[in-house]
This record gives C-alpha cells, structure tokens and sequence, in this order.
C-alpha cells in the first residue's frame, strides 16, 4: 500500500478510535446517571409507601373518630331525653307537690 493511503487510513483509524473512547465515556456517564436515577426512584417509592401507610392509618383514625362522634352524639340525645324527664319531673313537684307539703307544714 501506498505511504499515502496508510496515512490516510491510520489518521481515519485513530478517529474512530478517539469517536469510540468518546462513546465507551458517554455510555458510562449515562450508566452512572441511569444507575443513580434508579436509586432515586427507588428512595422515591420508599416515601411515597410510607405516605400511603400514613394516610391509610389517618384514615382508619377518621373511621374511629366518626364512630366515637356518633356514639357522643347517642350520649348525648339519651341524656337530653333524661334531662327533659327529670326537669319535667321537678315542674311537677313545684307546681302540683310542693305546695301540698307546704300547707301541711302550716
């Protein structure tokens, strides 16, 4: 082969050498880019399984509370009812029984 023509073939060769060292670099920039994207995604999921866990208990609480609510509420009216029966109770003795016992005091 000709000087000429091995010139031109070794300076064409280490081009494509320099263009696959270049490429082998990227690759393995972007190996360690998609390697540290999983990790991220990865810590990502832990947070985002550890909200869900905390929203699940908020809502179980929410149920609790919702019950706890409405049994007050029950209480609440049962203990309305009584004190109606008993206020009712005292008018009648102040207005009917109380006056009878004050005459028989006299």
């Amino acid at each position: 082969m000709s000087p000429f023509f091995t010139s031109k073939l070794e300076k064409a060769i280490a081009a494509i050498e320099r263009d696959l060292a270049m490429q082998q670099l990227q690759n393995e920039q972007h190996s360690k880019t998609n390697a540290d994207l999983m990790r991220q995604l990865e810590k990502e999921q832990e947070s985002c399984e550890a909200h869900q866990e905390t929203i699940r208990k908020l809502k179980e609480e929410l149920q609790n509370l919702k019950q706890k609510c409405a049994i007050q509420k029950d209480d609440i009216a049962k203990l309305s009812v009584l004190f109606e029966k008993a206020l009712e109770g005292l008018i009648h003795y102040l207005t009917t029984l109380l006056p009878f016992h004050i005459l028989n005091l006299l």
